[in-house]
């Protein structure tokens, strides 16, 4: 392992290391208990063109126990991670470098999942391929389902397999970049700070490759399979917001339609109101709600893993 800033922000220590995939450089961040040996942990799976620092007060949001570990990273080609920018060969790759960075933090205590959008599916991915083997699973906003524009979405999926194809696969698509241009209107969130926080960001918003979009959708693909749910042990809770403009929301009924008939796992859905993309950044009411809805899916289960 290399190690980069090893600094402490806050609680947090940040370093890298080369990925199995590749050997590109994957920057992880680990925050340890201050009195106690590490009894579990928690993995959080950011979303796209998102970076650690943006989530780095949850645990004081969360509270787990004591003796919780969470360990985060920036995804390849987003945040001080490398490789280029927005794009991924097979979600494959986001599961192998996570797994990296569990191997080199956990060091085998049972675990949990949060995640947030890409994460999510990346999250989902691993989980049913069985590289990842949480006790539980809450995913806020999942990317289940990519939207019906700019164009139908059977069309973006032929386009995109074309292009991926080619050299130009790396190349942004353009989709998306509007995203962060001005308050009103826009489809993340309602708080204003948070949308500052994504406006203040110190990563260049970068559109998706074509690339990214062609494995996207098989790895939307790949969830929804009756022979991958049947994998599904860990239980699931979706949380999602009522005024969610950034992806398709029927992702979530149809993946969990699917899975209550596949999968032997236990599968929760809760929608919060008006919330939108990001509930982890929404203003505080909507914030808590999320907030609390995960804090007490990893007491159910990451605290008695056993337990139903």
């Amino acid at each position: 392992m290399t190690h980069g800033d090893s600094r402490a922000i806050g609680q947090w220590h940040k370093a890298s290391l080369d990925s199995p995939v590749d050997g590109i450089s994957i920057r992880f961040a680990f925050l340890k208990p201050l009195h106690k040996k590490p009894g579990r942990a928690v993995l959080l799976l950011n979303g796209r063109s998102e970076w650690i620092e943006k989530y780095a007060r949850l645990p004081e949001l969360l509270t787990v126990s004591d003796d919780t570990m969470w360990i985060t990273l920036d995804h390849r080609g987003q945040g001080e991670s490398g490789g280029p920018k927005a794009f991924v060969n097979s979600y494959d790759d986001y599961v192998e470098d996570a797994i990296s960075v569990i191997d080199a933090t956990a060091e085998g205590l049972p675990y949990a999942i949060i995640s947030h959008s890409m994460g999510g599916l990346v999250a989902m991915h691993g989980t049913l391929s069985g590289r990842f083997k949480p006790v539980a699973l809450g995913l806020c906003s999942p990317l289940f389902s990519l939207p019906n524009h700019p164009l139908p979405r059977v069309i973006t999926r032929r386009l995109a397999q074309a292009i991926a194809m080619t050299k130009f696969r790396q190349q942004p698509t353009g989709v998306g970049t509007d995203k962060r241009q001005a308050f009103a209107g826009n489809p993340l969130t309602s708080s204003v700070s948070g949308f500052n926080l994504v406006q203040n960001s110190p990563h260049l918003y970068v559109a998706p490759s074509f690339g990214w979009i062609d494995s996207t959708f098989d790895a939307c693909a790949g969830i929804l399979n009756s022979n991958n749910l049947k994998n599904l042990t860990a239980p699931v809770r979706i949380i999602g917001g009522g005024d969610e403009r950034v992806i398709d929301p029927s992702g979530w009924s149809s993946w969990c339609m699917a899975a209550a008939q596949h999968a032997p796992s236990v599968i929760e859905f809760v929608r919060i109101g008006p919330g939108r993309h990001e509930l982890l950044n929404e203003i505080p009411r909507i914030r808590n709600r999320c907030v609390t809805l995960l804090q007490d899916w990893l007491q159910r289960y990451l605290l008695q893993p056993t337990a139903e």
